[in-house]
């Protein structure tokens, strides 16, 4: 299944290499999804105490 956000092609330089290259549509969705990720990132070890989010 593919959604269509990331094309596989031979790498330019080592043609034995497989390159991934975010589409338009891959570059929204990580636009799209950055925000919200990052506030879950901050919010999830907030009732932790210090030492406890240090080791996560």
């Amino acid at each position: 299944m593919s959604l269509g956000l990331v094309v596989r092609a031979l790498a330019p330089r080592d043609g034995r290499r497989n390159a991934g290259t975010a589409t338009r549509a891959g570059v929204e969705t990580v636009e799209r999804c950055a925000a919200p990720a990052e506030r879950a990132d901050a919010e999830l070890p907030a009732p932790l105490s210090e030492a406890e989010g240090r080791s996560c």
